[in-house]
């Protein structure tokens, strides 16, 4: 297919709406870092992390230390490494990973197949109604919206797992995925919170669920694997078992909360937030626009959040074709 860019704009407005919080100054995402006693998270200010309450002139323990970023950093992910597995341990356990998620993808994909075929059908209504009306009927708008949010909610366990693999590449002691630009924050990004002591030393950490999966998997394959790792973890989760499929189930039936808190299933609030938010959007562009804008959410995927630029996510994209036929359209 013939490579042909988005209107920037309308993609860069559309992935600000659905995208995941960008990293800036530190590798660490924000509020992720809190001191254990208080409980007050910690913000970047220059090249250090400082009480946020410190910040409002709301906290007066002087005993709470601010922290140097790139010696934190540095000092955490060396506590990281002791989670590294040898290679051959690595690689049986990514294959056998990925064989397990094989008829989950199947299935996923048959069901985001149907979805995507009925917003197809909602988009060439919707030309219809501009062709014979000059507005689209914003129950249309709804239903389709209603739709992407299924299509959404139902590829989730394919970002979740890609994330595990990225997570579980990142513990081979040699990292195949060498090619990939954020390897420093793909161990941290699978930690929900860090808990310090007032003299900035870690005392106990908070895992993802996925990432407390991982580690559950390597550790019953070996029983010893966490033996040389002295930092306490927070309220590991129960899984019902360690099977992808089941454990994934699990996390379906707790609404994704706690699998990976840095998306909009973080909270059943902030995915709600998300959607209301775009329709409103939508409801205010031109008919154009709005053609535009639900082919770009027919093809749309659960994008890395690692990775942050202004170039539209997608430089081929299957519905362009009929995008561009339909360029003609009255505003």
């Amino acid at each position: 297919m013939k490579k042909i860019k988005f209107r920037h704009k309308l993609t860069r407005e559309l992935e600000a709406m659905l995208n995941n919080p960008k990293f800036d100054i530190s590798i660490f995402n924000k509020g992720m870092i809190c001191y254990e006693k208080s409980g007050h998270s910690l913000t970047p200010l220059g090249k250090y992390f400082i009480c946020t309450q410190r910040q409002k002139n709301k906290c007066k323990d002087n005993t709470e230390q601010s922290i140097k970023i790139k010696n934190f950093e540095r000092n955490f992910l060396s506590l990281l490494d002791k989670l590294k597995i040898n290679d051959q341990d690595g690689f049986n356990l990514i294959y056998d990973l990925e064989k397990q998620f094989i008829d989950i993808e199947k299935e996923i994909i048959k069901k985001i197949s149907a979805k995507r075929d009925l917003m197809s059908n909602s988009i060439e209504l919707m030309k219809q109604e501009i062709k014979k009306d000059g507005k689209i009927k914003k129950h249309d708008l709804y239903d389709l919206l209603q739709n992407f949010k299924d299509i959404i909610r139902i590829g989730y366990p394919t970002y979740l797992f890609y994330m595990l693999m990225k997570f579980a590449s990142s513990l081979i002691e040699f990292n195949y995925d060498n090619d990939y630009d954020n390897d420093q924050k793909i161990p941290v990004i699978m930690i929900e919170k860090i808990y310090i002591k007032n003299n900035g030393r870690v005392a106990k950490i908070k895992l993802e669920g996925t990432a407390d999966l991982l580690l559950q998997i390597i550790q019953k394959g070996s029983p010893q694997y966490l033996n040389n790792f002295n930092i306490q973890f927070e309220t590991r989760i129960k899984f019902p078992s360690l099977n992808i499929k089941e454990a994934f189930k699990y996390f379906e039936e707790n609404d994704y909360k706690n699998a990976l808190s840095i998306t909009i299933y973080g909270s059943k609030y902030k995915e709600e937030e998300k959607f209301k938010k775009l329709f409103k959007y939508l409801n205010k562009i031109n008919n154009k626009k709005i053609i535009e804008a639900c082919y770009f959410l027919k093809d749309y995927m659960w994008r890395d959040p690692l990775i942050y630029t202004d170039t539209p996510q997608y430089l081929y994209n299957s519905s362009l074709h009929e995008e561009l036929e339909f360029d003609k359209i009255k505003k």
